[in-house]
């Protein structure tokens, strides 16, 4: 799946580089197929950035994980693209990189379509620009079915508001805390995503895109690997 995203990051213009944030069990996994991703697409290969954690015990977390890869690579100078790699987009995501460069952050969006589903996920509502007046992480009464996908853009002004998210003590683990905490500080805009989207983040969850895709053989197979990898994919964008 990691290589789906990859290619899908090639119909972005403006990507100089992209980064695969990984754990310290899957690292030599992600290295092999980095290996022999290299053959096929060479301006597309990502630096392999190893966390370090081995277990649930020690592991740092999506946003402690993005917390990483900025100061390990030193990335604050440019504007990211962040992508979690329990996502899976169908089509390219150009449309939504097209409107966030302007905006300081933002996060793709999909319509759940069910209350009840939208409790699983973060809830938001937005103005008539799409800017974010309400953000709630996995909410009991979710106001709208409007959910925020883990895939992101910010721009290098905003980077360091990680950083703080953090060091006040906020939760490291799931992005979607970090879009509450940043909405009521600085503009973060909404856009939906572009075509289908699957959060493939548990077995069930899998099974389901396994199964929408089974008559597409590279869409299957885009879906082959084991879920709970630990993986994030980062573009740096000009």
């Amino acid at each position: 799946m990691v290589e789906w995203v990859v290619k899908a990051m090639s119909g972005i213009t403006g990507i100089k580089r992209t980064a695969l944030i990984s754990n310290d069990r899957f690292a030599a996994d992600y290295d092999q197929w980095i290996s022999r991703f290299k053959a096929e697409r060479p301006s597309l290969l990502p630096t392999l950035i190893n966390d370090g954690s081995t277990s649930p015990d020690n592991q740092v977390g999506a946003i402690g994980d993005l917390h990483f890869a900025l100061n390990e690579s030193q990335l604050y100078d440019d504007d990211l693209i962040v992508a979690g790699g329990d996502d899976l987009f169908v089509k390219c995501q150009a449309p939504f990189i097209s409107f966030a460069p302007s905006k300081p952050v933002s996060i793709a969006t999909h319509d759940l379509g069910s209350p009840e589903v939208a409790k699983r996920f973060a809830s938001l509502e937005t103005d008539n620009g799409g800017r974010i007046t309400g953000f709630v992480e996995k909410p009991k009464n979710p106001v709208t079915t409007i959910a925020g996908t883990a895939f992101y853009f910010f721009q290098r002004d905003t980077l360091r508001l990680v950083d703080d998210y953090l060091a006040e003590g906020n939760n490291p683990d799931n992005a979607g805390f970090l879009f509450q905490r940043l909405f009521p500080r600085v503009p973060t805009y909404a856009h939906p995503v572009n075509g289908l989207w699957f959060d493939v983040g548990t077995e069930e969850a899998l099974e389901e895109a396994r199964k929408y895709f089974g008559s597409n053989r590279q869409l299957a197979k885009a879906t082959a690997p084991s879920t709970n990898r630990g993986e994030n994919q980062i573009g740096i964008k000009d």
